[in-house]
Formats: structure tokens, C-alpha cells, sequence
């Protein structure tokens, strides 16, 4: 019986880095899917439903941090038990459980989208 392999969303505007992202991720048995820009991933999100999701912060269009908040909103808005509790990237931190998000130290108040 073979193990279910872990899914991994990349979200990379540029092709060359998530190819070689995903190459040497498949090498170690991880199921990869990439995409390409922000809206994009809100869409893949609920399809392909990933355990990890790589996320360029530099998104052209919908920009890596609104992507970011985006998520921790459905994420707080869906049953997805399990499901990471703190998300980090660079200055941004992002509470599921209490429900709150900081740039730098500071609070940042969340509205549904």
C-alpha cells in the first residue's frame, strides 16, 4: 500500500523557479502543481486543496500579501481540520486560531473579501 503524497501549491510568476521548485520537490514525493499569478490560486485552493502552498510575495496583479490574507480568511471560513494555525512571510504573521494578522509588529485588521 502506497502513501498518499503531500500536495504542494507553488504560486510563482516566474516559470523557471517554480520548474525548479517543483522538480526537486517531485523528486522527494510530493505532488506539485504551480501556478502562476494570485487569482489563479484562489481558484486552485479549493480544487486541488494543497497541504503546503509556496507563495512569491511578488505576484503581478493580486499581490502576494493580499493573496496571503485571502487565504487566512478562507481558511478561517472553512472546516479544514488540521489546518496551519500561524502562517509567516517576511513581516506579515497571520493568527488563524485568534483571528489576527500583524505587519511589522503592528495589528492589521482582516475584512472578509
Amino acid at each position: 500500500m502506497s502513501a498518499v503524497k503531500q500536495k504542494i501549491l507553488i504560486v510563482d510568476d516566474d516559470s523557471n523557479i517554480a520548474e525548479l521548485i517543483s522538480l526537486y520537490l517531485t523528486k522527494e514525493c510530493y505532488d506539485t502543481l504551480i501556478v502562476g499569478d494570485g487569482e489563479a490560486a484562489l481558484y486552485t485552493i479549493n480544487t486541488y486543496k494543497p497541504d503546503l502552498i509556496l507563495l512569491d510575495l511578488m505576484l503581478p496583479g493580486l499581490s502576494g500579501e493580499e493573496l496571503l490574507a485571502r487565504i487566512t480568511v478562507h481558511l478561517r471560513n472553512t472546516d479544514r481540520s488540521g489546518a496551519v494555525a500561524l502562517l509567516r512571510a517576511g513581516a506579515l504573521s497571520l493568527d488563524l486560531n485568534a483571528q489576527s494578522a500583524a505587519w511589522a509588529g503592528q495589528s492589521v485588521k482582516l475584512t472578509p473579501t
